[in-house]
């Protein structure tokens, strides 16, 4: 699923001409750690919650104003209304029954007193959860609409919130299955109050959805963006303070979710939701099956698993893919800078560092090797117009210059074959280090 609001805050970064698509990189880098598993099928917990999403959606589509929200349908009010009554009914007996006792120190009376008392605070308490209850219902259907839930909310936690609001469409048919009736009743203190599935869920103990973590997202494509732009591979040091860094980061388990479910287009972590739906399997407060692809966990991961570490295991899977992804982009970037320094350079300083670099530090065999065995190319040195290549020569044991067909070159006038020692020799007579 797009992220298009994490795009368009980061919109100055992506025009940037030398951002770096971290999705790419990583995709790369980690193709082969992800052998063992299938790739990049997205999570089941995640179409299920897209659908949640679209069912909100339809509903609010075919609202012409969010105003609807506010009011409550005939059944809904019904059990408000036989709520009131009823407690009404009670706070009038406790009240006729008190008018009776003339001693206000009388334990009847008291008790009398009390339940006139709890009646007025589930009152109080009923119009506040009212309060709650609409402006909550326009607050997620509005959430939902702007794609600001995550999708790596537990799929119970969005289902009953669907179930609670009205929402929840589990035929498929574009219609609420209780025709936008909530199976809202009141609890005792005037508590809101939803049976699904056969159980009472009180409003106030109702799990919230989890929001996407944007400003973690935000902040790994700005570090990569960093990274890039420096043009130098990354140090020891500044690998081991990134990785502390997302440590932290991804320390909070919703953050880990959202960037796991909902940044898929910008990182390549599907596998790491399926990672987490295979190992959650059964823990979802609605769905019990087995949840997501079939995972091939190799023994010592289901030893870890298995003594409660499958969220750290995740975690440490999700910085290692990040970290790659840091790595490579550090590679290109400094791919790039290269790139544009060697272009800024005049043709002579391109050669004299072309044939420096193909000749210090290098070992006799090396240079051989160099261009399908000539040896090394000095074409375009002072004097050089032609073709000719610098090569050792172990009879000699000293090294000679050789032109296209093979000819060894001599002097103009003695007729010597012209020999070095090393190649230091030759870069000392062409002066070939004074750009390096």
């Amino acid at each position: 699923m797009a992220n298009q609001q994490l795009i368009k805050g980061a919109g100055d970064l992506y025009e940037s001409q030398g951002f770096y698509n971290i999705g790419e990189v990583v995709r790369q880098g980690i193709a082969s750690a992800e052998a063992t598993r299938s790739i990049q099928d997205e999570p089941s917990s995640v179409k299920r919650n897209q659908a949640y999403q679209n069912q909100v959606n339809r509903y609010m589509s075919k609202m012409k104003t969010v105003a609807g929200l506010d009011s409550f349908t005939p059944n809904e009010t019904k059990a408000m209304r036989d709520f009131l009554l009823s407690q009404r009914s009670i706070y009038a007996n406790a009240a006729k029954e008190a008018a009776k006792l003339d001693d206000t120190t009388d334990p009847n009376y008291m008790q009398y007193v009390d339940q006139m008392q709890n009646v007025n605070n589930s009152f109080t308490n009923l119009a506040t959860q009212i309060k709650a209850y609409k402006q909550g219902k326009l607050n997620y259907a509005q959430s939902m609409q702007n794609g600001e839930v995550s999708l790596g909310t537990d799929n119970g936690v969005l289902r009953n919130s669907n179930i609670m609001y009205g929402f929840y469409d589990g035929d498929g048919d574009g219609i609420s299955d209780a025709r936008y009736n909530s199976p809202l009743s009141i609890a005792e203190g005037g508590n809101l109050a939803f049976n699904i599935d056969g159980q009472t869920v009180l409003y106030n103990d109702a799990q919230e959805p989890l929001l996407k973590d944007y400003e973690l997202g935000l902040n790994i494509i700005k570090t990569n963006e960093s990274i890039f732009q420096q043009g130098a591979v990354m140090r020891p040091s500044q690998l081991k303070m990134y990785e502390i860094g997302l440590q932290k980061s991804l320390q909070n388990v919703n953050s880990l979710k959202s960037l796991i479910y909902d940044f898929s287009d910008e990182l390549p972590t599907n596998d790491l939701g399926n990672m987490w739906d295979a190992i959650t399997a059964g823990s979802s407060s609605y769905y019990s099956d087995a949840i997501g692809s079939e995972i091939n966990f190799s023994d010592e991961q289901m030893n870890i698993i298995s003594n409660g570490g499958g969220v750290d295991l995740v975690r440490k899977e999700a910085i290692n893919l990040l970290m790659q992804g840091y790595q490579d982009s550090a590679v290109a970037g400094k791919k790039e800078a290269d790139a544009k320094k060697w272009n800024s350079y005049s043709m002579e300083e391109k050669l004299f560092r072309t044939v420096f670099a193909n000749l210090a530090g290098q070992t006799k065999l090396s240079i051989n090797e160099q261009n399908n065995g000539k040896g090394v190319s000095i074409q375009g040195l002072e004097g050089i117009t032609e073709p000719a290549y610098f090569q050792y020569v172990p009879d000699l044991d000293k090294f000679i210059v050789v032109t296209e067909d093979g000819r060894r070159m001599h002097t103009e006038d003695t007729k010597e074959l012209i020999t070095y020692d090393s190649p230091e020799d030759l870069i000392q007579q062409f002066n070939l280090g004074k750009y390096n």
